[in-house]
C-alpha cells in the first residue's frame, strides 16, 4: 500500500520543499533590496548606475515574479477545485455522455423550434462548457461528435461576439476530425465565403435555409462538382420567400435549369438519399430516381398542372423502401389528362396529405394505390377548391363537396384533421357535408377539430346512431376540439356520449355560450366549468388543453428545422 503512495507523496514533497526554497531566496532577496541603498553608497556606486539596475529589474525581474505567483496562485486553485470536484471522479465516457445531454437537447416533436434557436442553442451550450474548466475543456474539445453539426452562416451567433464570421464553420471542420458531418446552412445572400470541398465524403446530413435559389445553389455546388465523393443520405432544403403558389414559377426560379448539368449532378445526388425534404422551393422532376428514399417531405411548392404531380408520383414508384410520404401545402393546377396510372409503395406506413386543394388531393389519392399504410387527411378550405390556369382563365375555383366525399369513400382514412377559418362565422364545410364525409370514412379511429363551433343542429347531424346493429358514423377512438366554440351544452354532451363505447381520449379547448338569448355571448373555457368536469367523468383520458394551447397539428409549422 505504502509503495503506491510514495510517487504522490514524493512530488508533494518537492513541491513543498521548492515553496520553501521559493519563500527563502525572496527572504534573502527581500533583505538585500533593503542593504541595497546604504551598501552601494559604501561601495562607492553611482546613483545613476544604480538607477538604472533597478528600473531594469522593476521592469524585467519583478514583473516575471509577479506572473509567475499569479499563475501558480491560479494553478493550484483550480488543482484544488477539481480534486474536491465529485465529477472529476467520472470516468471520461461518462462525462461525455452527461455533455451529449447538454449541448444535444432531445427535440420536442410537438413543439418544434427554428434550425437557428437550435443551433445558437447548441453552440451556447458548448462554449459554456468549454468555459467552465481545463478538465471540461479538454472533453469537449476532444470529443468530435460534439463538432459534427458544422454550422454554416454570413454571421456568427453560434459563438462569441468577437469571432469572425464563419469562424465556428472552421473550428467544427478541425475539431470534428474524420467524423461524420451534419451541414446546417442559413444563407439570405448567395456568398459564403468557406469551401467544404474537402470535407464533402464526411458529410452525411446537409441542411440548407436560403432566400434565394443562388444561395442555395452555391452551398449544394461543393456537393455537385465532378468527382466529387458525395455521401449525402438526409437532404433538406427551404426557399424562404413569399411568391404566390397558385402561379407557374417561371423557368428561372427552378433550383437548376432542367437540362443543365448541375441538374444532372443534383439528381445524382438524390438517387442514394433516405430522406428528402423540400419547401418552398421549385425543382425539376423529369427523372429522378430513388433507390433507397425511406422519407420524402414536399411542404410549400407549385409543382405545376396535375399531370405533374402524376409524372412524380411516378418517379416515386421507384422508391421501394419508401415508409413516410407528407405533401403539405402542395399546389397543383387542374387539367383534363386522362392518365390513370397507379403507383405500389409497398412499405408506406404514414401518408399525410395537408392544405391541399381538391384535385391535388385527388391525383394523389388515386394514384398510390398501396393502402397498407396509415393515412391522415388534414383538410382546410382548399379541400372544397381547385386551382385553373390556362389561356382562358386563371385562379381559384370552387369545387362540389360530393366529389371530396366519393374520393375519400374510395381509401381507407385513419386521422381526419378539419382546420376552420377563425373567426369566419360560416365554416367552410356545412354540417351537413361533414355528416356525409364522416359516414364515408367506416374505419377513421381519430377525429380533430379546429376552430370550429357546434350549433345543436351540428351536433345532432354528427351523432352516433345505429341502423339494423351497424354504427351509422365511424367508431371514434380519439376526439379532439381545438379553439372551438359550443352553442349548446346539452348537445354536445348527447354528441360526446354517443361515441362511449368506442371513444379512448379526448382533447378540448375554447369557448361555451352563455345566454341563450338573440345575442351570444361567450366565456372561455378555464377547466373549472360543469362541462369541463362532466367529461372528466364520464370521458376516458380526456385532457382539457386551456386556451393558451393550440395542438401541434393545427400550429402554424415553424421556420425551417434542424432535422
Amino acid at each position: 500500500m505504502s509503495g503506491s503512495n510514495e510517487p504522490s507523496l514524493s512530488t508533494i514533497n518537492q513541491w513543498e520543499e521548492a515553496g520553501a526554497a521559493a519563500v527563502s531566496a525572496i527572504g534573502k532577496y527581500l533583505d538585500l533590496c533593503i542593504s541595497l541603498g546604504p551598501d552601494s553608497q559604501k561601495d562607492g556606486t553611482p546613483p545613476k548606475a544604480l538607477a538604472t539596475r533597478i528600473d531594469s529589474a522593476l521592469r524585467t525581474l519583478h514583473i516575471e515574479l509577479a506572473q509567475q505567483v499569479d499563475e501558480s496562485r491560479s494553478i493550484l486553485a483550480q488543482t484544488r477545485n477539481h480534486i474536491l470536484s465529485s465529477i472529476s471522479y467520472f470516468p471520461g465516457g461518462v462525462l461525455s455522455q452527461i455533455f451529449t445531454y447538454v449541448i444535444f437537447d432531445p427535440a420536442d416533436p410537438f413543439n418544434p423550434v427554428p434550425m437557428e434557436e437550435s443551433l445558437v442553442s447548441i453552440y451556447r451550450s458548448l462554449h459554456n462548457l468549454l468555459g467552465v474548466c481545463s478538465s471540461w475543456r479538454d472533453v469537449a474539445l476532444t470529443q468530435s461528435s460534439f463538432w459534427s453539426i458544422v454550422p454554416l452562416a454570413p454571421y456568427s451567433r453560434f459563438s462569441s461576439r468577437r469571432c469572425k464570421p464563419l469562424l465556428s464553420t472552421r473550428l467544427s471542420l478541425e475539431r470534428c476530425r474524420n467524423r461524420d458531418l451534419y451541414l446546417a446552412a442559413i444563407v439570405p445572400k448567395p456568398k459564403v465565403d468557406v469551401d467544404l470541398s474537402k470535407h464533402t465524403s464526411q458529410f452525411r446530413s446537409i441542411n440548407v435555409m436560403a432566400e434565394s435559389n443562388q444561395a442555395i445553389g452555391q452551398v449544394m455546388s461543393h456537393f455537385l462538382k465532378p468527382g466529387s465523393l458525395s455521401r449525402v443520405s438526409d437532404l433538406s432544403i427551404c426557399l424562404e420567400w413569399d411568391r404566390p403558389l397558385d402561379q407557374l414559377p417561371p423557368p428561372h426560379h427552378y433550383l437548376f435549369p432542367l437540362d443543365s448539368p448541375e441538374q444532372q449532378s443534383f439528381e445524382g445526388l438524390m438517387k442514394p438519399l433516405s430522406v428528402l425534404r423540400l419547401s418552398g422551393v421549385p425543382v425539376n422532376w423529369n427523372r429522378p430516381v430513388f433507390d433507397r428514399l425511406v422519407e420524402l417531405e414536399l411542404h410549400k411548392l407549385t409543382l405545376g398542372y396535375d399531370w405533374t404531380l402524376h409524372q412524380f408520383l411516378t418517379c416515386l414508384s421507384s422508391a421501394t423502401e419508401l415508409r413516410s410520404l407528407k405533401l403539405i401545402s402542395v399546389v397543383t393546377f387542374r387539367d383534363y389528362s386522362s392518365k390513370k396510372t397507379t403507383i405500389s409503395l409497398p412499405k408506406l406506413q404514414t401518408l399525410l396529405a395537408q392544405d391541399l386543394y381538391f384535385t391535388t388531393l385527388k391525383k394523389l389519392l388515386k394514384t398510390i394505390k398501396s393502402r397498407s399504410h396509415r393515412l391522415t387527411l388534414h383538410l382546410t378550405r382548399k379541400a372544397y377548391e381547385y386551382v385553373v390556369s390556362d389561356e382562358e382563365e386563371s385562379g381559384v375555383r370552387d369545387a362540389f363537396p360530393g366529389d371530396l366525399t366519393a374520393l375519400v369513400g374510395r381509401v381507407a382514412v385513419n386521422t381526419l384533421l378539419l382546420h376552420g377559418d377563425g373567426d369566419d362565422p360560416w365554416p367552410w364545410m356545412s354540417y351537413d357535408d361533414m355528416a356525409y364525409l364522416l359516414r364515408a370514412m367506416p374505419e377513421l379511429e381519430t377525429l380533430r377539430t379546429h376552430s370550429w363551433e357546434y350549433y345543436p343542429i351540428s351536433c345532432t347531424m354528427i351523432q352516433q346512431s345505429h341502423i339494423d346493429g351497424k354504427s351509422v358514423f365511424p367508431c371514434l377512438k380519439h376526439i379532439s376540439f381545438s379553439q372551438v366554440k359550443i352553442w349548446d351544452v346539452p348537445a354536445f354532451k348527447d354528441m360526446v356520449a354517443s361515441y362511449a363505447d368506442s371513444l379512448e381520449s379526448m382533447e378540448l379547448s375554447g369557448e361555451v355560450e352563455l345566454s341563450g338569448g338573440a345575442e351570444p355571448v361567450y366565456r372561455t373555457l378555464n377547466g373549472e366549468e360543469p362541462i369541463v368536469f362532466w367529461l372528466e367523468e364520464n370521458v376516458p383520458n380526456f385532457r382539457f388543453t386551456g386556451n393558451c394551447e393550440t395542438l401541434a397539428e393545427f400550429r402554424p409549422l415553424p421556420r425551417w428545422q434542424l432535422w
